[in-house]
């Protein structure tokens, strides 16, 4: 079963090198959409119903990653699956998100075999 992931980061940059990051993990990857922030997301998820993993960062103008999480918890697709990919190292907001519905929370820079690891669980737990 191949799946669809959508990254969300508002650095262009870091979508790319992210998207290169999954594509050489070896995972059944149907397809890899990207948004600049929380409120792109949403409209993305809409656009592409077939997305079942999120890959997003915390702090992003427009909607944050927290307020994503919490936003995406109120729709129905709020059984999504997103990783929370971050700078931010607070361990009170790691609880918070993973409280808010986040499945995993790894801190920048995250290692590609980190990155792997992550995504199969949850693939497999799909």
């Amino acid at each position: 079963m191949s799946v669809e992931i959508l990254l969300v980061d508002d650095s262009r940059i870091t979508r790319t090198v992210q998207a290169r990051m999954i594509r050489m993990l070896d995972l059944p990857i149907a397809a890899i959409h990207e948004a600049s922030d929380g409120l792109e997301a949403l409209l993305a998820l809409d656009e592409h119903p077939g997305v079942s993993l999120v890959v997003c960062d915390l702090n992003m103008p427009n909607m944050d990653g927290e307020s994503f999480v919490r936003e995406l918890q109120r729709t129905d697709r709020g059984d999504l699956d997103v990783v929370i990919l971050t700078s931010d190292r607070s361990v009170a907001r790691t609880e918070a998100l993973l409280d808010a519905g986040a499945r995993a929370y790894i801190t920048k820079p995250a290692t590609p075999e980190l990155l792997r690891d992550v995504l199969s669980q949850l693939l497999a737990a799909a």
